[in-house]
């Protein structure tokens, strides 16, 4: 090999490393699984979601599942995820993980499926599957929202608290809620839960918004949903979300991304 196509090689290889290290994975600087051996209370009930863990320099999860951290890793719908052993969905484990510097959600999510990648050996493939679904649309034509649907600028506890108190008082009482803060696509994950159907956001609507309704449960759903009617003087969750979100859903069917299991073990010894 001459020196000349030597020299281009080399430059075309550290191109390629350099590419790679771009592509890679971060990850936690340090990270600790344990099974989790005590049960779920209240206290830590919000523990218990990844999702609800402040983004930052900490990611420390007590009652979570891996079928949980999936979910969160990948930032898709309980719908959208298939296959592994009963275990996944099981079993508990508490994670304390430390990033050594302040990340932001996205980054953390990336750090999550590193994370269950080296500790749990986890392999995964997605594919475009031909699904029912619903999407969730805006009822105005002006694209405004309802009362109980409104931007914010962040999801920090003041925030939500000092937005909360500018929302009108509730019409009704109801044995269903709906509420968080979030992007919208937030609130079709929350609902795709309970309708056992992909829900995918058509809205538009950008940014981090504040959302909560009051219904009577969860009547009116469309075939398939395991749902079942409330007797209330609530509002359903469908007109819940037309009245108090300015939202609704409507049936679609199309090509919805599955990420399907190939393999996963339980965790290794930290």
């Amino acid at each position: 090999m001459t020196g000349g196509c030597m020299v281009g090689f080399l430059a075309v290889w550290l191109g390629l490393c350099a590419v790679s290290a771009q592509q890679a994975k971060p990850q936690f600087e340090v990270a600790s699984v344990k099974p989790q051996l005590k049960p779920l209370g209240p206290a830590t009930m919000n523990r218990a979601f990844p999702s609800q863990v402040r983004p930052g320099r900490v990611f420390n999860p007590t009652h979570s599942s891996v079928y949980m951290l999936m979910l969160f890793a990948y930032d898709i719908q309980t719908v959208q995820l298939s296959g592994g052993p009963d275990w996944i969905r099981e079993d508990r484990f508490e994670i304390n993980a430390t990033a050594g510097r302040d990340v932001t959600t996205a980054e953390t999510r990336l750090m999550v499926q590193s994370l269950l990648e080296d500790r749990f050996g986890l392999r995964t493939h997605s594919e475009q599957r031909d699904l029912r679904h619903l999407g969730l649309v805006l009822v105005r034509g002006d694209r405004r929202t309802g009362p109980y649907l409104r931007p914010i600028d962040n999801c920090e506890p003041d925030a939500i608290a000092d937005a909360r108190k500018k929302l009108p008082p509730a019409e009704s009482a109801g044995s269903g809620r709906l509420s968080g803060c979030g992007a919208v696509q937030r609130i079709a994950g929350v609902i795709a839960a309970e309708f056992e159907t992909p829900i995918v956001d058509e809205t538009g609507l950008k940014g981090t918004w504040l959302f909560q309704t009051t219904h009577s449960g969860w009547p009116n759903q469309p075939a398939g949903s395991r749902a079942t009617a409330v007797d209330s003087a609530a509002p359903s969750l469908s007109a819940a979300l037309e009245e108090q979100l300015g939202l609704k859903l409507e049936q679609r069917r199309g090509p919805i991304t599955v990420l399907v299991i190939d393999a996963v073990h339980k965790p290794t010894e930290n």
